[in-house]
């Protein structure tokens, strides 16, 4: 968990959004889903709930930078630094 959140917190990705930063952002929590997320295991019958929730923020980082960068304007807290603009033609 704390590997994704030091993926995704930084400047460029998060809040001021920039395509290149958010595009390695992606490769890696992808790299998170297809080589360690299937590893995840519960060591004891305490711990499924964790390794499902970490499964379930890594699904739900890679929809969040797939969204921003499909998105090409800025608008309230999305704000991409390639697109300034509001784009309400869209």
């Amino acid at each position: 968990m704390q590997t994704l959140q030091g993926v995704m917190i930084p400047k460029f990705v998060l809040y001021i959004k920039k395509a290149t930063m958010m595009q390695a952002a992606l490769t890696y929590v992808e790299d998170l889903c297809d080589h360690h997320a299937p590893m995840l295991r519960a060591a004891n019958m305490h711990e499924p709930q964790l390794a499902w929730e970490t499964r379930n923020m890594i699904v739900s980082a890679e929809m969040k930078l797939r969204a921003s960068l499909f998105r090409t304007e800025s608008r309230c807290s999305h704000y991409r630094l390639e697109y300034p603009e509001v784009d309400d033609a869209n």
